[in-house]
This record gives C-alpha cells, structure tokens and sequence, in this order.
C-alpha cells in the first residue's frame, strides 16, 4: 500500500487504484482505511460511481464522518446528479464549531449549485464561531 500511497503523492491514480483494488481480499476485504483510501482515489479518477460504492462500504465508520472520504462521497453523488443526496451527506457535516473543512466545501457546493444565500449563511455562522472563539481566548493582561 506505501507504492500506492506514493502513487497518490505523484498523481498516478489509476495506478495507485490498481494497487489498493488489488489488496482488497482476505484479512483486507473489509479493512477502512483502504476502503476511505480507494473511496478518495476513485474520485480522484473521476469514477464517481466507485467513490460513492466505496464511500457506502464505511459510511457506517466514525472515522469516515469527520474524514475527507465523506467529503469526497458529497461531491461524488453531485457530480453522478444525485444533488438531494450530496446536500444530505453535507448538512451531516455542518457541525457547529467542528468540520470547518467539511463546512467550507458545504459553501463550495452550494455557490456551485446556485445557493449563494445559503452559502453566505454557513459562512457567517463560521465567522461568528471564530469571533466568539477569539474573545474567549483573549489574555486577560492585555486590559
């Protein structure tokens, strides 16, 4: 998997797919970090349809709900038409004072589907989380 993981880093993903797809048996045949790791590359080639299977495979997985994968699962069943399903799977990661990359691709997605005034919403709901956040870790000496 480290030839696979290399193969990410030089933006070789179809050989990088290869290389996972082909540990996916015995003990591995369920094993989450290589289905998050083939979730993420089957988006990077573009083969959405792989990305949501894969990303079904673990959605059930804690790590997956604060991970990238999920993510990349959103824009997968955006890009496959599936927009209810991608607006779904981005409101589950719209936690307040948590997922701020979650939340920005939430904003990303929504100027991209022509939701400005809801984008705008996430994005000054982040600013004040990050505003009342700043005052209660001000140093009480600068008074």
């Amino acid at each position: 998997m480290k030839v696979a993981d290399e193969n990410i880093d030089r933006g070789l993903y179809d050989e990088a797919f290869d290389l996972y797809n082909s540990c996916l048996k015995g003990i591995f045949s369920n094993n989450q970090d290589l289905l998050m790791k083939l979730t993420k590359t089957s988006y990077l080639r573009e083969d959405y349809n792989s990305a949501i299977n894969f990303g079904n495979c673990i959605n059930k997985n804690r790590e997956f709900n604060k991970s990238g994968e999920k993510i990349v699962s959103a824009w997968s069943y955006h890009y496959t038409g599936n927009d209810s399903k991608a607006k779904n799977l981005f409101n589950e990661m719209n936690i307040q004072f948590d997922n701020y990359k979650h939340r920005i691709e939430f904003i990303k997605y929504s100027i991209e589907t022509g939701d400005s005034h809801h984008a705008q919403e996430i994005l000054n709901e982040i600013t004040s989380e990050i505003n009342s956040m700043e005052g209660g870790e001000k140093d009480p000496r600068e008074d």
